[in-house]
């Protein structure tokens, strides 16, 4: 096991923080975040045989208005069950319009509603160091350098997140369920029994609905343990290889990929994986992704993503719970939970590359110490200790699979 010096995780600190000084705000589509990435390539180009922008358009509104869409496809389609007749059935649309698009944006992380938004830049960060022998394996370092607008429910009521999110989404289930079957009554002469019930209910839901809209407040997060400092422990991994200070795995790309749009539903992850897919996996390739390196003692690798619906490699993410238990630290092995969102890493596995995520924040629904998505993600609230981590497991990870497999031939084989 290779050990990198404290001083290098303190150095990642720094730049993170002179860097967000000089590019917030980040949230996708804007000036900064563009910025940002530029900024990014500039540091990769000095250890990297190649580094360059993929430049691509997403539309960042259709996932940061979705709680005002929530809220007012309710409240809309509670006064016009109200009405009665075909008030009922344009409810009981409105409804499951509204359940669709939570599902196929936030859910899914999907890209259906899109086209509806306005287009917006994106920018990808990518640097490519090559092996001096033939490349028989791939490994992709993964962070991003967007930052999320503020959540007000994190930033002024931490411990009643879960309570302030899964209610209005349980609500708007629950109505819309009662307004298809009210519906459905009325359109085949059954009657529309239960409205009264109903009407209760969906009023009784406005309370809780309702805050929705003021669920992204104005501001932008600085966002350093989500996620900048994870692209300056790729950019640091890029000069410790390029100096000598840890040796370059044989026969090994390294490629250091810091994305764009993580924070609207992984559209910059999305965009390089659906890119690349063909050169991904033509050889063995492995994703080692990090995200929100914030506390040391919740630093864990993900077994699922993307709310939990979709699977990382078991095998890669056992390899990364050996190389940590080798360095002596207590990381674990967790599910991503519903309503969390999802990591980058969920885009490379949708497409069939072996991926690993190391997060370090809690994943408990109760939580009184949150960071991110608020005012308060700054570099002194980040444990160095957790970027140091990230370095060393990084760094470990590259060694561990960069090691030639017995009787290598260089063909195309399982990955892991």
């Amino acid at each position: 096991m290779v050990r990198i010096p404290a001083e290098h995780a303190q150095d990642v600190l720094t730049r993170t923080r002179v860097l967000i000084g000089k590019c917030h705000p980040r949230l996708p589509g804007t000036q900064g975040c563009l910025r940002a990435a530029e900024e990014l390539k500039g540091e990769l180009a000095k250890s990297c045989d190649q580094a360059f922008l993929e430049e691509y358009r997403q539309s960042p509104a259709a996932f940061f208005v979705m709680n005002k869409i929530l809220a007012f496809d309710y409240l809309i389609a509670a006064a016009l069950f109200f009405l009665g007749g075909w008030g009922v059935l344009a409810s009981a649309a409105a409804l499951t319009l509204g359940t669709a698009y939570f599902i196929n944006e936030f859910a899914f992380l999907g890209r259906f509603f899109d086209p509806l938004f306005k287009k917006k830049p994106g920018a990808n960060v990518v640097g490519i160091m090559e092996p001096a022998s033939d490349v028989r394996r791939k490994i992709v370092f993964c962070a991003h350098h967007d930052s999320s607008p503020v959540c007000n429910f994190f930033e002024k009521l931490p411990r009643a997140y879960a309570f302030l999110v899964v209610l209005p989404i349980v609500f708007h289930a629950v109505a819309n369920v009662g307004a298809i079957i009210a519906a459905a009554g009325l359109l085949t002469g059954a009657g529309g029994g239960g409205q009264h019930g109903l009407k209760v209910f969906l009023a009784a839901g406005c309370v809780f609905v309702v805050p929705l809209i003021w669920y992204f407040g104005r501001d932008a997060s600085p966002g350093a343990s989500d996620n900048l400092v994870s692209s300056f422990v790729l950019v640091k991994l890029a000069e410790l290889f390029k100096s000598g200070a840890m040796p370059m795995p044989e026969n090994t790309r390294l490629v250091f990929l810091s994305v764009d749009g993580e924070e609207n539903g992984q559209r910059g992850s999305f965009e390089y994986a659906r890119k690349h897919k063909a050169e991904l996996l033509d050889l063995p390739t492995f994703v080692f992704n990090m995200d929100t390196l914030s506390r040391f003692k919740d630093l864990a690798f993900l077994k699922t993503d993307t709310n939990g619906l979709r699977g990382l490699s078991a095998p890669l993410t056992a390899e990364c719970l050996e190389i940590a238990a080798g360095l002596g630290y207590p990381v674990k092995a967790v599910r991503f939970p519903f309503g969390g969102g999802g990591t980058d890493a969920g885009q490379f596995a949708k497409v069939g590359v072996a991926s690993a995520s190391l997060i370090g924040i809690s994943t408990r629904p109760i939580r009184g110490d949150i960071y991110y998505h608020t005012s308060r993600d700054t570099v002194d609230n980040i444990d160095p200790a957790a970027v140091e981590a990230g370095l060393n497991l990084a760094a470990n990870f590259a060694i561990a699979k960069g090691a030639p497999a017995p009787a290598e031939d260089g063909r195309k084989g399982p990955r892991s």
